[in-house]
């Protein structure tokens, strides 16, 4: 990624909001990208996460240094992106302003290529929805609208995670990132807590940034898949939601046993099939441990004045 960062951060100099202070978490990358930021962008503020903490962890160590010197909005952004258009943070800290119960929004994000815009608007998780999205549709009983269609400030469910600016008192009210994600869903999570606490979530489509994804195939057995399923049964217990967690469960992993089964019949490896399919199991095995104990019950991030000074207003 220290080419992807380095475009990143070059991009973010054009950004014509002051007053900001630009924040790079490393996360433990073994090809010298720490050091080369330090080197090669002595205004930016370089520090490592202390360790591999996944996209949730090392988000949280940003965003807390961010509180520590006082912001009062936090704009997160994946390094694998470039501004085009200057002004898009202003634009959304003006919105933000002008609407105090707002305590995230996303703006308008085109993908690999300027005017291709990405679909930055989720819903929240069904057991229906999931069913919908195969067909086409949105991952949303109550059809949340897609980016490309949204001309004015929108509310919504949530937001995809390339891309967002945080309103700081939001932040400590509802808490960090839940670190147990690791990576997907965790702003699904943020969000519906956000929502339970009186906070929303808008869309504005203010052009903002070029998220140059890399374009890959779908795997069934990859560690994204692992991450999404696993981490959508967290979700259904983090909310109580046990009847869709049982569904979940027992939707997804015969569907990860027959494609283990089935693998040779399309060419796939049936030894890498099943070992995702045991990786999954005993995911979900420790998800239903975890609601029995009663974890979920218990917030395991959250963040305070006691832990960051108030943000200077």
């Amino acid at each position: 990624m220290l080419f992807r960062s380095s475009d990143c951060l070059r991009s973010l100099e054009s950004v014509d909001y002051v007053p900001r202070k630009v924040i790079y978490v490393d996360n433990d990358s073994p090809d010298g990208s720490l050091e080369h930021v330090q080197v090669s962008f002595p205004s930016v503020l370089a520090i490592p996460s202390g360790g591999n903490l996944g996209y949730c962890g090392g988000n949280n160590v940003g965003i807390t240094r961010a509180l520590e010197i006082g912001a009062d909005f936090v704009l997160i952004l994946n390094p694998d992106t470039v501004v085009c258009n200057p002004g898009f943070i202003a634009t959304l800290v003006d919105y933000m302003l002008a609407n105090p119960t707002v305590g995230k929004v996303g703006p308008k994000v085109y993908l690999r290529e300027y005017g291709v815009v990405q679909n930055t608007i989720l819903g929240w998780p069904s057991i229906a929805g999931s069913f919908l999205s195969v067909l086409g549709n949105v991952v949303s009983g109550e059809r949340a609208p897609k980016s490309g269609a949204v001309a004015v400030p929108t509310y919504v469910p949530s937001l995809n995670g390339c891309c967002l600016l945080v309103r700081a008192e939001a932040l400590r009210d509802v808490g960090l990132y839940d670190g147990d994600f690791w990576c997907y869903m965790d702003e699904v999570d943020w969000d519906w807590q956000a929502e339970q606490a009186g906070w929303k979530r808008h869309y504005v489509p203010v052009e903002s940034i070029v998220h140059l994804q890399k374009e890959s195939g779908y795997d069934f057995a990859s560690r994204a898949n692992y991450f999404m399923k696993r981490n959508t049964a967290i979700w259904y217990a983090k909310t109580g939601k046990w009847l869709s967690l049982m569904a979940w469960i027992a939707i997804t992993l015969p569907v990860a046993v027959a494609r283990a089964l089935f693998a040779p019949l399309f060419g796939r490896s049936p030894l890498k099939y099943a070992r995702f399919a045991v990786q999954l199991a005993t995911a979900y095995a420790g998800v239903v441990a975890d609601a029995v104990r009663g974890k979920f019950a218990r917030p395991s991030h959250s963040i305070g004045p006691a832990q960051i000074g108030r943000a200077h207003v």
